[in-house]
């Protein structure tokens, strides 16, 4: 049977049909796009569409935001007139864009479908966007704004900063790569490690020159023998100037680029007298993962080191007291620090998972770094930039020899670390608030230890912190607390009406011998500096201590989930600036920024934070029950891990 024919008319009718289901579908798929932008921005949608043609336009691309969405919109949009940038950002389905005529919009306008549409190729996958002419300017957009992170170049002009692309090629990247796999990645608390010739020890930035731990690489793998054969030849570029500083007069292929410098012939070259570098340490990075800002500390490593960037790039942002720069660095581009880039600008990655680069939005991948360092011949540093040199501005640590005072009145001050007031006292007197807002539940093994105490004791809470405690014991018991910051003694105080507090150092304790029934310090002694201060705070808890009376300690534990390469960290707390304001009748207190080896204050502006270091000596097992062994009149009665935390409790036997 033969099949009829469809008349002309019909397929018409059928054709119609579709057509304006197709519509339908693309004006609800418009809408949803305005609907996110109205959620987003806070605003109606007469505040931010025009229906007059301006020179901006929003567009609806609904992908991830990412630079595919990124560079195709750009190279759709750019054949219309010149445009720098498409504003987008992860998470968000649209973007801006912006030309320098009305007409330039337009144009783009009139070659969509009913002058919205437009069906685009991303990831060999067809998707339909939309475009709307914007009210708003792109300095108007709250979330924009709150999602903005700086844009970054690949122009570097920063004296004695270096750097110099396809330093390796693609197959030796990877070569690379696979060996680094094969061998043993230490893991730290936000990116995996290893180490070669000397260890990198953490918290204090140094090395351990005495104990060589294996050799490096170029002595195992012919790749890393090739990688650092070059990396030799840019050290070879380097002389030192009259005043012992490196200077840069060559690259790496030979080539003059020190016109100024007009001959080398009285000057020392740096590699013939420094040699090749011995200690590199290789930092593996998945998205998200970064680096606080800090300055590699000058005394340990001669001037000049190199960072080689595998895999990925990343921007690094550096941060001097005038200014910031955020410089992108491509996958195999080696990055030579000397002079005032070594010595005087912060560098840091910030913690995200995307870059702008020269306005274009860049995923990161999984990034391998490898920073090779030399082990400096003399350790004391006499560059030109003190303020941020080791050697010339150096953390004090307490020892017993240390005394201090007026006149005949001579004493030794315990308290006069300059670790412990600046990466302890000062960091808990500004950060209070948003310290005590995190610190609110009790953790069960103390409360059941307060709840144990008889009817009629009297409790001291040493290092109360925000008070949390003061309240664990019952009505029966009297809770006095002590802490170093006025205002986490303040919050304690409004927390807890009924007990009793006040501001006193714990390693001299204004309370006399033999007052209390029992005495707990909870997460304070592992912020000492030295074994003696530690030892000094348990004496103290055993002074004001009954004979018979209980004493409990917590401090931070090394074998928690939490890892650490060194037992003595700086440990970063997020300020954000939300909580930094100081409420009336709180303690202001001034903590330099900027300023030593490890940074106190360090600004980040991608969390809309400060960051700032406290200190801490986390406890090896064991290493606790040691140092109570070494004061006599104390019997541990009990020792336990909790919550991260090495813990013990002790018996007074005797004063």
């Amino acid at each position: 049977m033969e099949a009829t024919q469809q008349p002309e008319e019909t397929k018409d009718k059928v054709s119609k049909k579709e057509m304006k289901r197709i519509q339908k579908k693309l004006n609800r798929k418009l809408a949803q796009g305005i609907s996110a932008l109205v959620r987003a921005e806070k605003k109606e949608k007469d505040d931010l569409i025009s229906e007059e043609p301006t020179n901006k336009l929003f567009v609806f691309h609904f992908g991830n935001g990412d630079e595919e969405d990124q560079r195709v919109l750009m190279e759709y949009c750019k054949q219309f007139g010149p445009i720098e940038t498409i504003p987008l950002f992860p998470g968000l389905n649209y973007g801006f864009l912006e030309y320098p005529e009305v007409q330039q919009a337009k144009d783009l306008m009139n070659s969509l479908q009913d002058g919205k549409f437009i069906d685009l190729k991303f990831y060999d996958k067809i998707r339909t966007c939309c475009f709307q002419y914007s009210k708003v300017e792109y300095d108007q957009m709250d979330k924009f704004k709150s999602m903005e992170f700086p844009n970054s170049t690949y122009k570097v002009d920063i004296d004695g900063l270096y750097v110099i692309e396809d330093f390796v090629s693609e197959e030796e990247s990877q070569a690379a790569k696979e060996w680094l796999d094969s061998q043993e990645w230490i893991k730290l608390m936000n990116r995996r490690v290893q180490h070669f010739g000397y260890e990198f020890v953490y918290g204090a930035n140094d090395v351990n020159k005495t104990d060589k731990i294996r050799d490096m690489p170029d002595q195992e793998n012919e790749t890393f023998k090739a990688i650092n054969d070059r990396i030799n030849d840019a050290l070879k570029g380097f002389y030192f100037n009259s005043e012992k500083e490196a200077v840069r007069v060559f690259d790496h292929n030979g080539t003059k680029i020190k016109e100024e410098v007009k001959s080398v012939d009285s000057m020392d070259n740096y590699f013939d007298e420094i040699g090749e570098f011995d200690q590199l340490t290789v930092n593996d990075y998945i998205p998200g993962q970064g680096i606080p800002p800090h300055i590699d500390t000058h005394s340990p490593f001669e001037e000049v080191f190199v960072a080689l960037s595998l895999n990925s790039e990343a921007t690094m942002t550096f941060k001097s007291a005038e200014e910031t720069k955020h410089i992108s660095l491509k996958p195999r581009s080696l990055m030579i620090f000397s002079g005032e880039g070594r010595y005087n600008w912060l560098h840091s990655i910030p913690t995200r998972k995307f870059d702008k680069v020269n306005g274009l939005i860049k995923s990161r991948r999984r990034r391998i770094s490898l920073t090779y360092r030399k082990l400096r011949s003399n350790p004391v540093c006499a560059c030109r930039w003190p303020r941020m040199c080791d050697s010339q501005n150096k953390e004090v640590a307490v020892d017993e020899n240390k005394l201090v005072g007026e006149g005949d009145e001579v004493k030794l001050d315990a308290s006069s670390s300059n670790i412990e007031q600046k990466h302890v006292y000062d960091v808990y007197e500004k950060i209070a608030p948003h310290f005590s807002n995190t610190r609110y539940k009790p953790w069960p093994k103390v409360q059941e230890f307060l709840e144990s105490l008889p009817d009629g004791s009297i409790n001291c809470d040493v290092g109360c912190g925000n008070g949390k405690y003061l309240s664990c014991a019952g009505k029966n018991v009297l809770s006095i607390g002590t802490d170093r910051s006025f205002n986490l003694t303040s919050i304690a105080r409004e927390r807890n009406q009924g007990s009793q507090t006040f501001v006193c150092n714990s390693l001299n304790l204004a309370l006399r011998d033999q007052v209390f029934d029992s005495v707990i310090s909870i997460a304070v002694i592992h912020h000492f500096s030295t074994k003696e201060l530690r030892i000094q705070a348990i004496n103290e808890l055993k002074r004001i201590c009954k004979v018979g009376g209980k004493i409990l300690i917590y401090v931070w534990a090394f074998e928690q989930e939490r890892k650490f390469a060194t037992q003595d960290v700086f440990v970063p707390w997020h300020l954000y600036n939300k909580y930094d304001k100081q409420e009336e009748g709180k303690k202001e207190v001034n903590i330099e920024k900027n300023t030593g080896f490890i940074e106190t204050a360090i600004e980040d502006e991608t969390k809309k934070a400060t960051i700032y270091h406290r200190y801490y000596h986390v406890f090896k097992k064991g290493e606790l029950e040691e140092l109570i062994d070494q004061i006599n009149g104390l019997d541990i009665k009990k020792s336990y891990y909790d919550h991260a935390n090495w813990c013990v409790i002790l018996e007074k036997t005797e004063h």
